[in-house]
C-alpha cells in the first residue's frame, strides 16, 4: 500500500507552499538565465560531472528507471483507489508543468517542448523526465506512507545526479526541472490544499483515548504519609 487512508475534509493550505512556490519560481528563472547567458559554462560543468561520475552508467540508469516506475505506480495507486481529488491535483500540476516548461523552452530554445523518443538522450530544457516525477512527489507526497515518501525523495535527488552523470541533461536542465516540478506541486497545494500538517484521524483518536483513560495518581492523606494517626 502506497497511500495513507483518505481523510474526509483533511486538507489545508500552508504558508510553506507559498514560500516554496516563490523560491522555485526564482530558481526556474535563474536556470533559464544560465542556459541563455552562459551556455558554455553550463556545458563545461556538465562535462566535468560526466567525467567524475560517469563511470557507472548502469547504476545511474537503474536509479532513473526506479524513480519513474515508482512515480508511475503512485499515480496508478491513486487511480485504483479512486482518490479523485488527488488525481485532479496530479493532472493540474502536470498541466502547469507543461505550460510553464513550454514557455521557458521557447525562451531558451530551440524546442518549446523538449522531449525525445530516446530514453537516454538529452531531451533539452527543462528536463521533463525529472520534472514530471518531481511534480508527482510534490503533490502526492503528503498522502504517501512514510517509507515510500522518503524513498521517492532520495530517488528524486539521485536521479537528478544520474541524468547529469550520463550526459542526459545539463545542470540548467536539471535545476529547471526540479524548480518547475516542485513549483507546480506547490501551486496545486496552495490552490486546493493538501494533507500536509494534518495528523491521521486514527492517531488523533488514539491520543484522545489515552488522555481520557489517564487518571491522576492517588494522593495518600497526610496522616498516612506520616505513618498513621497516633492516639494518646
Amino acid at each position: 500500500m502506497l497511500l495513507i487512508a483518505a481523510e474526509v475534509g483533511g486538507r489545508n493550505r500552508r504558508t510553506i507552499a507559498a514560500v516554496l512556490l516563490g523560491a522555485m519560481t526564482v530558481f526556474a528563472g535563474a536556470a533559464a538565465a544560465i542556459a541563455v547567458s552562459a551556455p558554455g559554462q553550463d556545458e563545461a560543468v556538465g562535462q566535468a560531472l560526466v567525467t567524475i561520475l560517469g563511470w557507472t552508467e548502469g547504476l545511474w540508469r537503474a536509479l532513473v528507471v526506479a524513480l519513474l516506475v515508482l512515480a508511475l505506480l503512485v499515480v496508478v495507486d491513486v487511480l485504483v483507489r479512486r482518490r479523485w481529488r488527488l488525481a485532479r491535483d496530479v493532472l493540474v500540476a502536470l498541466a502547469v508543468l507543461a505550460g510553464a516548461g513550454s514557455v521557458l523552452g521557447q525562451v531558451v530554445g530551440p524546442s518549446w517542448f523538449a522531449v525525445d523518443r530516446d530514453m537516454w538522450s538529452r531531451w533539452g530544457f527543462p528536463e521533463y523526465r525529472l520534472a514530471a516525477a518531481a511534480a508527482v512527489v510534490a503533490v502526492v507526497g503528503p498522502e504517501l506512507v512514510v517509507p515510500v515518501r522518503r524513498l521517492l525523495g532520495w530517488l528524486l535527488a539521485l536521479a537528478a545526479v544520474a541524468l547529469l552523470a550520463m550526459a542526459a541533461a545539463l545542470p540548467s536542465d536539471v535545476l529547471a526541472a526540479l524548480a518547475l516540478g516542485l513549483g507546480s506541486g506547490a501551486l496545486v497545494r496552495l490552490l486546493f490544499g493538501s494533507a500536509a500538517g494534518i495528523p491521521p484521524s486514527d492517531l488523533v483518536r488514539e491520543s484522545m483515548l489515552s488522555l481520557a483513560g489517564r487518571r491522576p495518581p492517588a494522593v495518600d492523606p497526610p496522616a498516612a504519609r506520616c505513618g498513621g494517626v497516633h492516639r494518646t
